[in-house]
């Protein structure tokens, strides 16, 4: 597994399948100044994101407000939700990310039916 390098530290994809992946984050205040760092403000269409704070101390801001989370706290940010972390201190994080509506991805051109038996021969190719 490689660890993708950020402004805010870095970023190890652990496991990705099936409509979920889990991150572990090492978040940093910038090394040089020791000034704050964060992540872009976003949301997501389709993507929910939990926080665990593992080590240190994270800051999220969501729809405009500021909550900080410490150790053993986490928090849940639903699709659609606008969206940032800020480290003023080292920490470690879970990050697990799931998609909504995994069970509604089905786009139907029918319905489920009693087929009749001119249908039944036609799919299933017989004359």
């Amino acid at each position: 597994m490689q660890a993708k390098e950020k402004i805010w530290g870095q970023d190890l994809l652990v496991f990705s399948g099936n409509c979920v992946e889990i991150h572990l984050l090492k978040l940093r205040p910038c090394p040089i100044t020791g000034a704050p760092t964060s992540c872009s403000l976003h949301t997501h269409s389709v993507k929910n994101n939990l926080f665990w704070v593992l080590k240190g101390e994270v800051g999220i801001v969501m729809n405009g407000t500021y909550t900080l989370l410490l150790e053993n706290e986490m928090t849940e940010i639903f699709a659609g939700q606008e969206h940032m972390f800020i480290a003023a201190v080292p920490a470690t994080v879970i990050e697990i990310v799931w998609a909504n509506n995994i069970t509604e991805d089905i786009h139907r051109k029918n319905e489920g039916r009693v087929l009749s038996m001119d249908e039944y021969y036609n799919l299933i190719g017989a004359a």
